[in-house]
């Protein structure tokens, strides 16, 4: 490979999705809601996380405490790896998080804590994307968590009314 193309290779690299990053592995150090914790690496370094393909309640909105507690449950203190899958509108890692490794959102889901975030699918399997969708549908079904609400309002609906948002941003 000549130098021109070993530049050329950083430069397509640089302007690359994060999807291509390596996974992280560390412990989770702090919960910030039902869809974002903080991870740290080996090294010490400290990751800001937003759980792919999942929505949690926001701060204020039913349900919220609730779906940062479960998270707390399931996380806090222990070892993950997260997959990335891409940023956030706010910097954060988007990435699939596994404890276990086992797939934190899918459970999220299962029990109501969490919506399936549809319009961030893009980042899941097509079978992941219809694992999420099938659990959410028998949460509700079930009137599981945030489902034990007649209507539980869509933390997008919530983002857009307070920012003046468009769908699907974050």
């Amino acid at each position: 490979m000549t130098p021109r193309n070993v530049l050329a290779a950083f430069a397509i690299a640089a302007t690359c999705d994060i999807a291509l990053a390596a996974p992280i592995t560390g412990q989770v150090v702090q919960v910030v809601n039902g869809d974002t914790i903080i991870v740290r690496s080996p090294g010490g370094v400290t990751h800001r996380v937003r759980v792919a393909g999942i929505d949690a309640p926001q701060a204020g909105q039913a349900y919220s405490a609730q779906a940062k507690r479960r998270v707390e449950s399931l996380t806090l203190g222990r070892s993950v790896t997260v997959d990335p899958v891409g940023k956030d509108r706010d910097g954060a890692i988007a990435g699939k998080v596994r404890v276990n490794g086992r797939d934190l959102g899918l459970p999220l889901v299962s029990e109501g804590a969490v919506w399936h975030d549809s319009a961030r699918e893009k980042a899941q399997t097509p079978s992941e994307r219809a694992s999420y969708a099938k659990a959410q549908r028998e949460a509700q079904a079930h009137r599981s968590g945030l489902w034990a609400k007649d209507r539980p309002t869509d933390p997008k609906l919530l983002r857009e009314r307070r920012h003046g948002m468009h769908q699907g941003d974050r």
